[in-house]
This record gives C-alpha cells, structure tokens and sequence, in this order.
C-alpha cells in the first residue's frame, strides 16, 4: 500500500528537507504565548508571598500579586493576539 495522503498545510517541512516558514513562526508565536501566560503570574505570586512575609498581612499580598499577574497576562496574550494578521 502507498502513503497515506497529506495536504499542503499539514506539512512541516518542505521537499528539501527544511523547516518550512509556516512551523517557525507558530513555534515562535506558541512560545511567545506560554511566556506571556506562565511568568506574570509567577512573578506577583513571588513578590506578593515576599512582601507578606517582610509585612506580615498573610495571605493578602499573595493573592494581590496572583491578581496582578493574572491581569498582566491577560493583557499580554490580548496584545500577542492583536497584533496576528491572518
């Protein structure tokens, strides 16, 4: 039996051998989308745990921090997703 069929915007690379363009740009934005998701977050969680433990006003900067940074991804995915010509 032959190959199974595949269309030309399922391939990843070209005849060559190389990455095609299409891969490299979804991998880049792909990145780009888990940083803006994963590291504000992190970050005014940090900041916050901290800051509570120099104040001692547990858990409120934490969750403040959590707040924050939920808020800053939010913004940076909407930022990351505006700026994509289809």
């Amino acid at each position: 039996m032959g190959e199974s069929p595949r269309t030309k915007t399922a391939e990843m690379t070209t005849k060559n051998g190389r990455t095609s363009r299409a891969a490299l740009i979804l991998a880049a934005t792909a990145l780009d989308a888990t940083w803006r998701t994963i590291l504000p977050g992190v970050v005014g969680t940090i900041v916050g745990i901290m800051a509570d433990h120099a104040l001692g006003v547990t858990p409120l900067l934490t969750i403040t921090g959590l707040v924050l940074g939920i808020a800053l991804s939010v913004s940076l995915i909407y930022r990351l997703f505006r700026g994509i010509k289809t």
